[in-house]
């Protein structure tokens, strides 16, 4: 989970956003990274499949799951490179409201004119008189009954899994669940709805059966999942919801960005003195007129009531690296490969690749196949973001202790402050047993503070030889005398 995130490799127009979008929030850049991709994924899974060899299709959808302590910053990553995305969904929400007084004034006339011939055929049946002419015009009424119109609802954050279904089969069959805290997906009625989002990673129909209202079937949909989940909250997860999510092979299909965090190192600068941001300053505006390009051909879509999609694919040569990067992979998940513990994650790799590509093609405005170039810059990626993966559903105790550790240390600094500095950038090492965040769970705190001294967070210390162990940070938070 150390590793630098493969900026370079993105195409340049997201480059440029994640860039600058970076070093105007501090984030960490693999969490620009997955907001950017995010913002692509919503605007372009719509508008063409992905075909990676012949018989081989799929939707470009990607899911992503970001970690993060709170305060990382990824709801101002998403305030610059969503911006767009959340405006179109204000004014079709708008456009929504007015497309649906005119249906329902349409479908007022039309329930009037079935009135009053249901009316007439009453009389009729009960007069003896012939029906024939009639039942053509009730035949005739149905047919021109008004359709509700479809509208474009792009983005839902924190509604369950069924309402998302629903939402797509009443609008639109295209949106992304976009969410900083994971909103209801990750809460206690998850799993029974983790079946229902791997079918739309598929791209497959969907029967929704339902005992108090109408049940219904998405057909044909697309979904992005992009969730920024706090360690905490994701162990608790786990715990309830952990063995039915990897018996059904749920985060298998997550691209999972665990970064390190830049808390405590985002410090201002003197912009006249920096050149920082120079030549990706523009990045978030030229992403952000992209966006606004391909939101445009999906609202036209809509009005088309064009729901077919093309499919764009790989190039011969591009064709040739996916299948040696599958079949590299395929090697890998036998019982002696390094793969053999996330297999599940590592047969949707090669997919998740392909996808990308897809992405990056029609994000970057290419024409034609899918480029050798795109392919490689999404292999790149993706390995970046496997390596991600394995950290932290594979390396368990050192995830464990990533997490224990993070919590530990933004414990340690807000007691710093709340203490004015009473005892310099630390705290006594049994007030952490006694009060902090894993108290009274003194082997889980050890190994806590054993990672963080590991990293280079903090260091013990002590007055004297009969005073207190200290527990310092390395890095304290400034000491700001109260006025």
């Amino acid at each position: 989970m150390n590793q630098a995130f493969p900026v370079m490799a993105l195409p340049p127009l997201i480059r440029n956003a994640v860039l600058n979008a970076q070093s105007k929030t501090q984030a960490p850049m693999g969490l620009a990274a997955l907001s950017a991709l995010s913002a692509v994924s919503v605007v372009c899974q719509d508008l063409a499949d992905v075909r990676r060899m012949q018989g081989l299709e799929s939707p470009c959808s990607l899911y992503m799951l970001g970690f993060g302590v709170s305060g990382e910053r990824k709801t101002q990553l998403d305030k610059y490179l969503m911006k767009a995305i959340r405006e179109s969904d204000d004014r079709m929400e708008v456009d929504r409201d007015e497309r649906e007084r005119r249906h329902n004034a349409r479908m007022e006339g039309w329930s009037i004119k079935k009135n009053v011939l249901r009316e007439e055929y009453r009389k009729a049946v009960k007069q003896g008189k012939q029906t024939e002419g009639l039942e053509k015009r009730l035949e005739g009424l149905e047919v021109e009954k008004p359709v509700k119109p479809l509208s474009l609802r792009l983005l839902y954050s924190d509604a369950t899994p069924e309402a998302i279904a629903f939402g797509l089969y009443e609008n639109w069959p295209a949106a992304g669940i976009v969410s900083d805290e994971a909103g209801a997906i990750l809460n206690g009625r998850a799993a029974s709805g983790l079946a229902m989002l791997n079918k739309l990673w598929d791209g497959a129909s969907l029967s929704v059966d339902r005992r108090s209202s109408e049940s219904f079937t998405v057909h044909n949909a697309r979904l992005t999942i992009s969730l920024m989940v706090q360690p905490g909250i994701f162990e608790q997860f786990m715990h309830a919801h952990g063995d039915a999510a990897r018996e059904i092979g749920f985060f298998a299909r997550f691209l999972v960005a665990y970064p390190e965090s830049t808390q405590g190192t985002r410090y201002l600068l003197d912009t006249s003195e920096s050149d920082v941001g120079i030549n990706f300053s523009s990045g978030i505006e030229d992403f952000g007129v992209r966006v606004e390009e391909l939101l445009h051909q999906n609202r036209s879509n809509i009005n088309r009531g064009c729901q077919g999609r093309p499919v764009v694919e790989l190039s011969v040569e591009a064709q040739k690296i996916w299948r040696d990067y599958y079949n590299n992979l395929e090697s890998e998940i036998l019982p002696w490969g390094v793969l053999y513990s996330v297999k599940e994650a590592a047969a949707k790799m090669a997919e998740n690749v392909a996808r990308m590509a897809a992405l990056f093609h029609i994000f970057e405005r290419s024409s034609g196949f899918i480029s050798s170039e795109n392919v490689n810059r999404a292999i790149n990626i993706c390995n970046w973001f496997g390596g991600e993966f394995i950290a932290v559903f594979v390396d368990q105790k050192a995830s464990r202790e990533k997490l224990d550790a993070e919590v530990l240390e933004r414990w340690i600094r807000q007691r710093v402050i709340a203490s004015g500095h009473a005892m310099g950038p630390g705290i006594r090492k049994n007030e952490i047993l006694q009060s902090g965040p894993l108290r009274h769970q003194k082997l889980r705190i050890e190994q806590a503070l054993d990672y963080l001294v590991r990293n280079q967070k903090i260091r013990f210390g002590s007055y004297s030889a009969r005073s207190p162990k200290m527990v310092y940070l390395n890095n304290p938070p400034p000491y700001i005398p109260k006025v």
